[in-house]
C-alpha cells in the first residue's frame, strides 16, 4: 500500500507541475492567493494528505494547515531542484509521509518552484485496517475451492484407475513388467523427446542394445544410421523393414496417445532375417524366370526380323544379320562363361543381359571380370547381384538414351568385389547422405560367408556417366516396290525451272567477320555456287533478298538485331522463294524444330571444316536438282528420295549406340599410342570409362584392335588395347 502511495502521489505532483495555473501562480506577485484554494481542493479530491507548493528556497507558498504557510518546507529537495521527480518517506509537520517531490518548469525551462505531496503512515494503516477483512474473506474462500479441488481430483483418480489405490497398482505394474519381458516381440516405448522410457528384454536383443538403456535418447542406443532417423522422426509407420546389427527387422511404430497429440511412441519389432533369405531365394527363383521369359522375347524377334528381311528379298542382309546377332550372343556367352566359373551366376548375367536389351538398355560385362570359386552360397550372391543390376537397369531407364549398366566381378585376397555403374540421373546431393545411410555403403563379401549375416544390404552407388548416341535400325533403307498409281512430286518452283540459273546464288548472314569471310570463301569454292551478299543484320538480310537475286541463305541464328528463326519466318511471310540452310552453334533441340517447322534445308553446328559445308552444298545442289526435274515419281523410292531433303550421304550404321565421330577419335587416339585402357582412352577423347570401353571392343571385335592383360598395378589387371 505504501507503493501505492507513493505512485498516488508521483502522479498529483507531475499533473500540477504540468498545470498552466500553477505555472502562471508561481510567477506571479501573490502565489498563494491563487494556488492556496486551488491546491486544497486537488487535494480533496485526491485523498491526499497534503500537497505543498514552495518556492526553491523552501518559502511555502500552499499548506492544509494555513500557519504554516510561508514557513520553510521540510524534506529533501536537491533532486528536484535538478528537474527530477523522486519518492521518500520523511517526517514531517505532520509525522511520517509516504509522500512525492518534483520541480515545476517556467517558459524558459528553469525551476521557478517545486511541488511536493503525500500521504501519512497513520492514513494508511487506517486504510490497511478496513481492507483487512476482504483480505482474510479472500483467502478463506480460495482455501475452500481448493479443497474442494482436491477432493474432485482425487475422487477422478480413483475413477480413472478404477478404485486402484497405490498398493494395488505397483502390483499390477509389477505384472505389467513380467508380461513385457516375456513375449518374444521386442517393445520400446518412448516419450516425446525420443527417450527410452521402457525395453523389453527382446527388443534389447533384437538391436543389440546392452545394459539399461532408459533415459537414453535414440541417438546414443548405436543403432544403424536408417533406423535411428525412423525412430527419432516420430512419424507413423507399419511394417516398416530396417536392417540393424545384421539383422533385418520389421518395424511397426505409433503415437502413444493418437487422439490426445504427441505423448511419446509404441514401437514394436520382429525378427525378419529368416523369411527374407527364404524371399530372396524367391526373388531368385523368379529372376531366373523373368530372363528366360526375355531370351525367348529377344529370340521372337530375332526371328522375326529375319522373316521380315527375307520377306523384303534381303536374303544377304538377313543372312548377315542372323550370323552377327549369333556371333554377338556366343561371345557374350564365351566371355561370361570364361570369366565366371558359378553356373548359377554365369545363367544370371545371360538372362539379365537379354532383360536389359528387351527394356532399352545396353548391358555389358567388363572384360576383366573374372569371379570363381567364392564361398558365398548361390541363392544369397544371385540376389545380390540380381537387385544391384535391377537397380541399375531401372536407374538407366530413368535417363535419355544411350541406356548403358556395366557389370564387373573380381576376387580380391579373400574377399569378392563387385562394381554396376549405369548411366541413370545419379543421386542428388542432398540424397548423398540417405544413401550413404540406407542402401550406400560400399561392402564387400568375405569368402567365409555367413548365411543370414546381412552381408550386401548395402553397395556404394557408382558415378553415373552419360555418352550421346543413336539407334540406326537393324533393316536400313526398305527398297521401293513398283506400284500402278502415279504420284505428282513437283514442288512449285519446278514450274520455273527455265528461269533457274546455272550457278545457285548465296546469301551469307553472318555477324562475326572473319567468319563472314570464311563462310564467303568456302562457297566461291564450291562449283556450282556463288556468294551473291553478305549480311551481318536480320534487317540487311532482308534488304538483300529484296535487292538481289537469291537461291540459297547461309543463315547462322544468332544475329544482333533478331534470331535466325524469326528471320526465317519474315522470309516466308515476305514470299521470298529462297532455301535456307542453317549454319550455327545453337544446340537447342528446340531450335532445331523450329527451324525444321520453318523449311530449313539443312542444320550444320559451329566449328566445321569447309569439307563439311561442301558436303551439305552438293548434298544441297542434289536436292535442288531432283526438285527441278518436275517428272513424276515412279515409286515410292522417287518419294523417299526427294523427301531426304539437302542432306549428304551417310556412311554406313556403326552397331546400335555408336557414333562415328566418336569412333574417329577413339581410333586417333588408339593410333597415338604404344596401347592403352579404357580409362585412358576415356580420359583422352573426354568421354566415360563405359563409352571408351565399347568402342575399344568394338575396334578389337572386328581386328582392328588387339587386347591384352596389362599386369604391374595393385588390385586385377586391366585391358590393354593396341592398334594392329
Amino acid at each position: 500500500m505504501q507503493h501505492d502511495a507513493a505512485v498516488q502521489a508521483t502522479a498529483i505532483v507531475r499533473s500540477l507541475a504540468d498545470s498552466p495555473l500553477v505555472v502562471s501562480a508561481v510567477t506571479g506577485p501573490d502565489p498563494t492567493a491563487v494556488l492556496q484554494p486551488y491546491v486544497e481542493r486537488v487535494r480533496r479530491d485526491a485523498g491526499a494528505s497534503f500537497i505543498t507548493v514552495f518556492a526553491p528556497d523552501r518559502t511555502r507558498y500552499t499548506h492544509p494547515d494555513p500557519a504554516e504557510i510561508g514557513q520553510p518546507f521540510r524534506g529533501t529537495i536537491a533532486p528536484a531542484l535538478a528537474g527530477h521527480t523522486f519518492t521518500e518517506t520523511y517526517s514531517g509537520t505532520l509525522g511520517p509521509t509516504v509522500r512525492a517531490t518534483g520541480p515545476i518548469f517556467g517558459p524558459d525551462g528553469r525551476v521557478v518552484a517545486l511541488v511536493s505531496a503525500g500521504t501519512t503512515l497513520d492514513t494508511i494503516g487506517h486504510d490497511l485496517t478496513r481492507a483487512l477483512p476482504g483480505i482474510v474473506g479472500t483467502g478463506l474462500l480460495t482455501l475452500a475451492v481448493g479443497a474442494t479441488g482436491s477432493w474432485l481430483i482425487s475422487r477422478r483418480l480413483r475413477r480413472q484407475t478404477h478404485g486402484l489405490g497405490a498398493p494395488a497398482l505397483a502390483r499390477m505394474l509389477d505384472y505389467y513388467n513380467a508380461v513385457l519381458h516375456a513375449v518374444r516381440e521386442g517393445l520400446l516405448l518412448l516419450d516425446g523427446e525420443r527417450r527410452v522410457q521402457l525395453v523389453n528384454d527382446e527388443a534389447r536383443r533384437l538391436l543389440g542394445v546392452t545394459g539399461d538403456p532408459t533415459g537414453r535418447h535414440v541417438r546414443e542406443l548405436g543403432l544403424s544410421p536408417d533406423l535411428t532417423e525412423a525412430l527419432a522422426g516420430q512419424q507413423h509407420s507399419v511394417d516398416e523393414v530396417h536392417v540393424s546389427g545384421g539383422r533385418v527387422l520389421v518395424v511397426n511404430q505409433a503415437p502413444a496417445r493418437p487422439s490426445k497429440g504427441s505423448a511419446g511412441s509404441v514401437v514394436t519389432l520382429r525378427d525378419h532375417t529368416e523369411l527374407q533369405a527364404l524371399t530372396g531365394e524367391l526373388d531368385s527363383v523368379r529372376a531366373f524366370a523373368e530372363s528366360l521369359r526375355a531370351q525367348a522375347h529377344e529370340a521372337a524377334n530375332r526371328l522375326h526380323t529375319t522373316v521380315s528381311l527375307i520377306e523384303l528379298g534381303r536374303g544377304q542382309d538377313a543372312a548377315e544379320f542372323a550370323t552377327a546377332e549369333l556371333a554377338s550372343a556366343q561371345r557374350l556367352t564365351d566371355r561370361v562363361v570364361g570369366a565366371v566359373e558359378q553356373p548359377v551366376l554365369a545363367a544370371l548375367l545371360l538372362g539379365k543381359t537379354a532383360t536389359a536389351h528387351e527394356r532399352g538398355v545396353l548391358l555389358e560385362i567388363d572384360p576383366g571380370t573374372a569371379v570363381g570359386t567364392t564361398g558365398i552360397p548361390g541363392g544369397e550372391l544371385v540376389t545380390i547381384i540380381g537387385n544391384l543390376l535391377d537397380n541399375a537397369i531401372d536407374a538407366a531407364l530413368a535417363a535419355a538414351p544411350p541406356r548403358e549398366v556395366q557389370f564387373a566381378a573380381w576376387v580380391d585376397d579373400d574377399r569378392l568385389e563387385i562394381r554396376v555403374e549405369d548411366s541413370g540421373p545419379g543421386v542428388a546431393r542432398r540424397r548423398y547422405r540417405d544413401c550413404s545411410s540406407a542402401a550406400g555403403r560400399r561392402k564387400t563379401a568375405p569368402m567365409h560367408h555367413r548365411r543370414g549375416s546381412g552381408v550386401g544390404s548395402g553397395w556404394r552407388w557408382s558415378r553415373r556417366q552419360f555418352a550421346a548416341t543413336v539407334a540406326p535400325s537393324p533393316f536400313g533403307p526398305v527398297p521401293a516396290r513398283s506400284s500402278a498409281s502415279r504420284c505428282r512430286c513437283a514442288p512449285r518452283w519446278t514450274r520455273r525451272r527455265d528461269r533457274m540459273p546455272a550457278v545457285i546464288r548465296v546469301l551469307v548472314v553472318e555477324d562475326e567477320p572473319v567468319a563472314a569471310e570464311a563462310h564467303r570463301t568456302y562457297v566461291d569454292r564450291t562449283p556450282g555456287f556463288a556468294t551473291a551478299a553478305v549480311a551481318a543484320t536480320g534487317a540487311l538480310a532482308l534488304d538483300a533478298l529484296a535487292r538481289t537475286p537469291v537461291d540459297l541463305v547461309l543463315l547462322d541464328m544468332n544475329l544482333p538485331d533478331t534470331h535466325g528463326i524469326e528471320l526465317c519466318r519474315r522470309i516466308r511471310a515476305a514470299g521470298a522463294d529462297v532455301d535456307v540452310l542453317a549454319v550455327t552453334s545453337a544446340r537447342e533441340l528446340t531450335v532445331v524444330r523450329a527451324a525444321a517447322a520453318h523449311g530449313v534445308v539443312g542444320y550444320l553446328l559451329k566449328p566445321f571444316t569447309y569439307a563439311a559445308l561442301r558436303d551439305r552444298l552438293v548434298a544441297y545442289a542434289d536436292y535442288r536438282d531432283r526438285m527441278r526435274a518436275g517428272d513424276d515419281a515412279v515409286g515410292q523410292e522417287d518419294i523417299d528420295r526427294a523427301m531426304e531433303g539437302a542432306r549428304p550421304q551417310r556412311a554406313a550404321p556403326l552397331p546400335k549406340g555408336m557414333h562415328r565421330q566418336t569412333l574417329d577419335s577413339v581410333v586417333a587416339a588408339l593410333r597415338a599410342a604404344d596401347g592403352m585402357s579404357a580409362a585412358e582412352a576415356a580420359e583422352q577423347i573426354g568421354a566415360s570409362r563405359i563409352t571408351a570401353r565399347r568402342y575399344l571392343e568394338y575396334l578389337a571385335d572386328t581386328g582392328l584392335a588387339s587386347r591384352t592383360p596389362r599386369y604391374g598395378g595393385t588390385g586385377r589387371p586391366e585391358t590393354e588395347y593396341r592398334w594392329r
